[in-house]
Order: C-alpha cells, then structure tokens, then sequence
C-alpha cells in the first residue's frame, strides 16, 4: 500500500525567466486572471496541437494547421461539438492572444452531436437516491441538490463559507473566478453543524499529531501564515485521512452529475 500523499493540484510557481514554450504560455495566461482550470486545458490542447503537426519551434505554428486539427478531431477522433468546441477556443487564444496573429475564415468539418432526450429525475427519485448514500457523501449531494452547487465547488467548500445566522452559504472564487451567495437548505443545518464539529476533530486530532494544515490560494499562505490551522478555512468534506478531496466522495460524483444532468434512475439504484 502506497503511504506517501497524492501531490495537490495546484498552479505551482514558474520561473519568469524560463525560455521553455509552455512555461511562457502560462504565465502568459495567469496574467490575464484566466482560471487555473482553463491554464490546464488550454495548454493541453495547445500541446496536443503541436504534436499533432509536428512542429519543431514555435516558429513554425500556422493557422492553417488549426482547421486540419479540428477536422481531425471530429472525422478520426470523433469528438462531441463541445470537445471540439474546446479545442478551437485553446488555438485560437494561442495564435490571437499570445502569438499576436490575426485568425479568420478557419475551414473545418464540425462535430455532429447526436440527438438525445435529456432523463431528469423527479423529486422522489432524486430523495430515493439521497437516501441510500450516508455520511460526507450523502451531505455533499444534499447540498448539491438543495443549493445548486457544481461537484468541485461543493468538494471546496470551507467552513467560514456557512452562514448559519442568514440561512446561506458563500461560493467563493468558482467557475470562471466569480464568487457568489446561494441559499442553503434549513433542513441541513443540524447535519453541517454537526459536519463542522467533526472537521474540528479531526483538526485538533491532525494538531497532535503534527499534521494539520490545508491548502490557502494564492498568497494568502503568506499573507496569514496561520489560517492554515484555523477551523475557519479547512474544508467542510475532509474526512480522516490527509488528501485535499476525499477519495470516497468520488463515489458520489456520478450520483451529483446524474441529479444536475438527468440520467436513469435504474443505474444508479441496481433496478
């Protein structure tokens, strides 16, 4: 059994002076307050780009190439409009934003989504699911339901983001780096607040033994070297062991995407 922890997925410091591509191309993108998902994907599929033409420099990139790429994606890789989609918006910000090149007429075979009737379940099925799930799992997808949060933004939630007296809760810093208020269900306060006490258990437990501590964006690790070790910032979800997000909850991620999205309800119960 492997003891070492699993290394966060963070941004991690770039040298500014660095003369490699994708070194430039992030720092690049950080300075623009693109959101450090988009950083990830842009450069993924910047570097699928290059290997896929074969380019020895950054002199050598094209516009030209990008439309045999994306028909590529659609003809051989047969990838949805969204992937696709995805792709072009990674390209384009390569050549227009960062290279300075003008992009126009770009000709493509575009990805063809299949039609499809979305399944949503009713308010019964989606309560018969809850109940077969307990603990974290259960709270994370009660949550999920009753305040309209997206799975990483209920996997990041912090206790100073609870607000009991106003019934709300605070989304802080999610898609595309807004923030934003949303009710929480009244129902849930016993639970969370018992949550909250088994997260300051665990953070005295973690104390003891010289374990404590939890990941604080951007500088404010050190602006507030200790908030680290506040009951305020660790995350409602933690169970006990170290890992940033717990590998159970993952269990639930299908459960989350299925109430949001619509799926059927025989999978998810064994029918």
């Amino acid at each position: 059994m492997n003891s070492n922890p699993k290394q966060l997925d963070i941004r991690y410091a770039i040298n500014t002076g660095s003369p490699r591509f994708f070194d430039k191309l992030r720092l690049f993108i950080r300075q623009r307050g693109l959101a450090y998902s988009t950083e990830k994907t842009y450069c993924l599929w910047i570097r699928r780009f290059i290997l896929f033409n074969r380019y020895g420099s950054e002199a050598a990139f094209r516009t030209q190439d990008i439309g045999s790429f994306l028909s590529h994606l659609s003809n051989n890789r047969h990838c949805s409009p969204n992937t696709q989609r995805t792709a072009l918006n990674a390209l384009v910000f390569l050549f227009r934003e960062y290279l300075g090149v003008a992009v126009n007429d770009l000709a493509f075979v575009y990805a063809r989504e299949k039609p499809r009737v979305p399944v949503v379940l009713s308010r019964d099925e989606a309560s018969h699911i809850i109940d077969r799930l307990s603990a974290t799992p259960q709270l994370c997808t009660q949550l999920m339901y009753g305040s309209g949060l997206r799975v990483g933004e209920v996997l990041h939630l912090r206790v100073k983001d609870i607000d009991f007296a106003n019934s709300g809760l605070y989304v802080m810093e999610a898609k595309g780096g807004k923030s934003r208020r949303t009710l929480l269900p009244e129902s849930l306060i016993p639970t969370l607040k018992q949550q909250i006490g088994f997260v300051e258990w665990l953070l005295a437990s973690d104390t003891h033994t010289g374990k404590a501590g939890v990941y604080l964006p951007n500088a404010l690790a050190t602006q507030w070297p200790n908030a680290q070790y506040e009951l305020r910032w660790q995350y409602l979800s933690l169970l006990a062991n170290f890992l940033l997000i717990p590998a159970v909850v993952l269990s639930a991620v299908i459960i989350f995407r299925r109430i949001r999205f619509g799926g059927p309800l025989s999978r998810l119960s064994g029918q």
